[in-house]
């Protein structure tokens, strides 16, 4: 029994690696993204992404138009796999949220979707995550 669920696991591992090898990502992440964290209304404006490497440098900023707030963001972007990670620092350069998701396509149109999880650092509710969602 234990052999025969090893071998259905394995083969379902093997599945899905097929199936992720043949989709495609996006080479860039550089431009605006509108959509949500949690209940906010956020702007992604990502500005630079370094030419090399498996997984670039990311530069941009963060709008919270909810609250009213901006912070830079720096991270990397995995052209290979869609996976992206972003930190948002304050204006004294003090990392408080962080941000980890994956870009995908929509079926039938172009636009590209990145969602995720994100954690805000240093208040009541500290290491909680929450989702966010924009679209480019």
């Amino acid at each position: 029994m234990r052999n025969a669920i090893a071998l259905a696991f394995a083969s379902a591992i093997a599945l899905v690696s097929v199936n992720a090898s043949a989709a495609t990502w996006p080479t860039s992440v550089v431009g605006v993204w509108h959509g949500y964290a949690n209940t906010s209304d956020v702007v992604f404006t990502l500005i630079t992404q370094k030419p090399t490497g498996k997984c670039p440098i990311v530069f941009g900023a963060l709008t919270d138009n909810t609250y009213k707030t901006t912070g830079t963001l720096t991270g990397f972007y995995c052209p290979g796999s869609g996976r992206i990670v972003l930190l948002r620092k304050d204006g004294a350069g003090h990392v408080f949220q962080s941000f980890r998701g994956n870009l995908g396509q929509s079926s039938g149109n172009m636009t590209t979707l990145l969602t995720g999880r994100f954690v805000n650092y240093g208040q009541q509710a500290a290491f909680v995550e929450w989702p966010f969602s924009v679209e480019k």
